[in-house]
């Protein structure tokens, strides 16, 4: 029988450091026997790094994994499933050797022979606020700056405001490729924004509703306004709420509203839906409106600065790799088209740390050529 090589190398990688189920034990122990590659693989990883991957599950100290992991779940949305601290410290250790393994598997790869890294993509991009009068202002962190009546602060990533003028002026937050920012709006809705992503909104609502304009992607906590509603637009659709948590990414044409708490109101110029918490509207130009569940730890994780993704091809993994890290993936063999992909993207660690492990994983060769990253 045929096994899917990246799934593969994935549960190899478990089974290494001890951290796999005995379901999946068993299905490797399976494929080992029945697969002369798979079982080469495995002889190979063994005696490569059997011993320095032990060495490394067996001085994890627990409590630093979970020191690692507990200061973002204070950050964690309402309605995100709670995972045990047992939960959390195995997914530490388990993440962290798979790095600790596609280094060593690399550790002749020079990352000099690349013509461009990540560092070198990132170090001008910026946060950038246009004003109504059409006045563009970058964005520092930890900087307080005064616009006629309105107070910035930028602390932290976090951009709060205050403005004395009541007039309806439009602005636009621009968040640029590899960064998230988090704003507080003047009536104290929270949104947090992904990178390559667009808000339009006024310092001060003055209107029957609170309305914005999102491209991209972001997180909304709405505040309680029972005499105003809250109104997002994003691409041809309108989510209406009074007061809860959702997700919204409207990259592209579709638009994916995703429903943490409370319950909103979705509607396109054809179709309309009530969400229930745990339910997401998925809209399309051709197919309207459509409904299902969600899982709110993988719509969500992109606040942690963590893209998963599961059995999926390569075009959905280079849309991430643009937004966060302004590289373009060029795919120069037609057969990788059919390949599909199970791992995770992390926004702060260098993009060469993903290409390691996707090489790994999946025998690709990749190289940069400015801007590119062409696959082989």
């Amino acid at each position: 029988m045929g096994y899917n090589k990246e799934q593969l190398n994935s549960l190899l990688f478990q089974k290494l450091s001890g951290n796999i189920s005995v379901e999946d034990d068993a299905f490797v122990e399976k494929a080992i026997v029945e697969d002369e590659e798979i079982r080469a693989l495995w002889i190979s990883m063994k005696v490569k790094y059997a011993d320095k991957g032990k060495s490394f599950v067996d001085s994890l100290d627990e409590e630093v994994a979970w020191a690692r992991v507990r200061s973002n779940l204070d950050l964690q949305p309402k309605g995100l499933r709670k995972r045990t601290r047992q939960e959390w410290i195995s997914i530490a250790a388990v993440l962290i050797f798979a790095v600790t393994v596609s280094y060593y598997f690399f550790s002749s790869y020079s990352t000099e022979q690349r013509e461009t890294t990540y560092g070198e993509l990132a170090e001008n991009s910026a946060i950038k606020l246009k004003l109504a009068d059409g006045t563009s202002i970058p964005l520092s962190d930890n900087g307080v700056m005064e616009i006629g009546d309105t107070k910035l602060n930028m602390v932290d990533g976090k951009l709060v405001y205050q403005s004395d003028n009541p007039a309806l002026n439009w602005n636009t937050l621009s968040v640029p490729h590899k960064l998230n920012l988090r704003l507080v709006l003047s009536d104290g809705t929270e949104v947090w924004m992904n990178s390559a992503s667009h808000l339009r909104f006024p310092f001060n609502f003055n209107g029957k509703a609170r309305e914005v304009y999102l491209e991209g992607e972001a997180y909304f906590k709405v505040a309680k306004d029972a005499d105003r509603p809250f109104i997002v637009h994003a691409n041809g659709t309108e989510i209406e709420v009074l007061g809860t948590s959702f997700n919204v990414s409207s990259y592209g044409d579709s638009v994916v509203t995703s429903l943490v708490e409370g319950s909103v109101m979705n509607r396109s110029t054809s179709d309309s839906l009530i969400l229930r918490p745990g339910f997401q509207s998925v809209f399309s130009p051709h197919a309207g409106l459509k409904e299902e569940r969600f899982e709110s730890n993988r719509v969500l994780s992109w606040m942690q600065g963590v893209h998963y993704f599961e059995n999926i091809p390569l075009d959905g993994i280079s849309d991430v790799v643009w937004r966060w890290f302004e590289v373009k993936l060029i795919v120069e063999d037609p057969r990788l088209h059919k390949l599909t992909f199970t791992g995770a993207i992390e926004k702060n660690k260098s993009l060469d740390v993903f290409i390691r492990h996707l090489e790994l994983t999946s025998g690709i060769k990749a190289d940069f050529k400015g801007r590119e990253l062409h696959l082989k």
